[in-house]
């Protein structure tokens, strides 16, 4: 394999259109959102309040015909004086590398190679990634040859609903009270005004910066206003959302759903469809009508949605479990976040200083609890 020298390392945007169309074929389908859309949305909108003297890069492998086999989105900072190349993209539902699915292995070696060759001086955060992701898998045996060290941060597993093939077989696998309570909560909501249920997919430019303002507002409504733990994935990403969804891709891959009482939004459930897989990103409801279980209904039609469109599964994302089985979900990939430190002594101190940390709060938490 050839590739680009060294390694190309160039801006996002500058990346032609035909090497990406080519390119997304041949990547995994549940990988295949992860774009030239997806990031250059990103670097506009989130690069500059976390790393506004960064731009996004990525390392380009190439084969002998020029078309691109690899890419790892990064961008270069710097704390406390050590050097990171770090992961580009949203946060959720999850970062990657994207190896061609015919050279994967050999895409693999060549970039931890380059790694070591050039970037010796450097931690590499790769992450938070899916831990049987056929890349990330890789390149952790080829980091291993190669001597460098891994620590990894464990952000727990995702669920999964593995959909039947019809509505009617996804109610039937369901708590019985489940669905009935559901079925009398959609009755009595009518007697608040006029409901509405509205499927967003495919729209204009200004169709969906207005439905991103209404799921925003309904952030604002809910029990996130009241949580210091909590986060907006609406409200504070409201711009990448705007640009991403201006795209054609992104466009047609979003579906959100919302509920409105008299005009006015009240719950919403967004999801980006990859492959045959819909990553369910996020779902709020106003607070003052939780007892209607708005929440349960929106995703409902989200998640019956998805079995109309012949989609396989649904992924859910960490936490909340126990709501999440409620919907037959199952415990599905870990997702990790993976920092590889270079075989040198600075590598090694600092990986020892991670484990050290790591021994510390363990012992701390022991003598807590």
């Amino acid at each position: 394999m050839s590739y680009s020298l060294p390694l190309s390392e160039k801006y996002i945007d500058e990346v032609k259109d035909h090497h990406w169309k080519h390119f997304s074929k041949h990547v995994s389908p549940s990988l295949q959102f992860l774009n030239k859309d997806w990031y250059s949305a990103w670097e506009r909108n989130h690069l500059i309040h976390e790393h506004p003297h960064s731009q996004v890069e990525y390392l380009s492998l190439f084969d002998d015909r020029e078309q691109l086999q690899g890419t790892f989105p990064h961008v270069r900072h710097s704390r406390a004086g050590i050097k990171i190349l770090s992961n580009a993209g949203m946060y959720y539902p999850f970062r990657s590398i994207l190896f061609s699915s015919e050279s994967a292995a050999d895409c693999s070696q060549v970039f931890v190679n380059t790694l070591n060759n050039n970037h010796r001086n450097c931690i590499v955060r790769i992450g938070p990634a899916v831990e049987d992701d056929i890349a990330i898998s890789m390149i952790r045996d080829s980091f291993q040859q190669a001597g460098w060290k891994r620590y990894e941060i464990d952000r727990g597993n995702t669920l999964v609903i593995n959909l039947p093939d019809s509505v009617d077989e996804f109610r039937a696998s369901l708590s019985r009270k489940f669905v009935k309570d559901a079925e009398r909560r959609k009755r009595k909501m009518k007697e608040l005004g006029t409901i509405e249920y509205h499927r967003f997919n495919s729209c204009s430019d200004d169709v969906w910066s207005e439905v991103i303002d209404q799921c925003a507002s309904v952030e604002e409504r809910s029990w996130l206003a009241d949580s210091e733990d909590g986060e907006m994935r609406i409200r504070q990403n409201s711009h990448f959302w705007k640009q991403y969804l201006q795209s054609v891709d992104g466009s047609s891959r979003a579906v959100v759903w919302t509920i409105t009482l008299d005009g006015v939004p009240i719950a919403f459930s967004f999801g980006i469809d990859s492959g045959s897989r819909r990553y369910s990103f996020c779902g709020h409801y106003d607070k003052n009508y939780k007892k209607y279980g708005l929440g349960i209904i929106v995703d409902q039609c989200m998640y019956e949605d998805a079995i109309a469109c012949n989609l396989e599964s649904i992924d859910m994302g960490t936490g909340e479990a126990d709501y999440k089985m409620r919907w037959g979900a199952k415990v599905d990939s870990r997702i990790v976040d993976y920092i590889y430190l270079p075989p040198t002594i600075v590598g090694r101190f600092i990986y020892t200083g991670l484990l050290l940390r790591n021994k510390l709060r363990s012992s701390l938490h022991s003598f807590q609890s």
